[in-house]
């Protein structure tokens, strides 16, 4: 598959998505360690509370206004409102773990290979100006107390 061009306000969602993909594949290791669940769920929950809400956040308030009549926009919405769920729950088993990782990816690449690609053929300057001005900065800072997939 090609590389996607990606515009320059996208950019660092898509970095924010690498991250997030990051965490699938150390979800995945872990659970393949047959490391605790907790010790997983735990850097899940960090992963979410820092950058996984915010990100989904700024998604929902403004990306996906521009695409207001895009058909899979539901299903996003149900994707972001599941991944909320699961990753602030008391606790996940391996199974439920493994399950997370994949809906997230799924979720990730439906969004940088389709919606990414349609909000560029849509969006205007003004729109472009919004969403640059309410980036976050990119500072993406790694959890090191617990490095469970090393």
């Amino acid at each position: 598959m090609a590389p996607i061009k990606r515009d320059d306000f996208l950019k660092p969602l898509s970095r924010d998505h690498h991250h997030a993909l990051l965490l699938c594949w150390k979800i995945r290791k872990g659970v393949k360690h047959k490391v605790s669940e907790a010790r997983i769920h735990a850097y899940l929950k960090w992963f979410y509370d820092q950058y996984l809400n915010p990100h989904i956040r700024f998604e929902e308030n403004y990306l996906y206004p521009i695409i207001e009549n895009y058909s899979a926009l539901i299903n996003m919405l149900a994707d972001h409102q599941q991944i909320a769920e699961m990753a602030t729950s008391d606790s996940l088993n391996a199974d439920m773990l493994i399950y997370f990782a994949d809906l997230l990816e799924k979720h990730i690449r439906f969004e940088e290979r389709e919606l990414f690609n349609e909000i560029q053929k849509v969006i205007n300057e003004k729109q472009i100006e919004k969403i640059k001005s309410k980036l976050p900065e990119d500072k993406f800072l790694e959890n090191q107390t617990d490095e469970f997939w090393i």
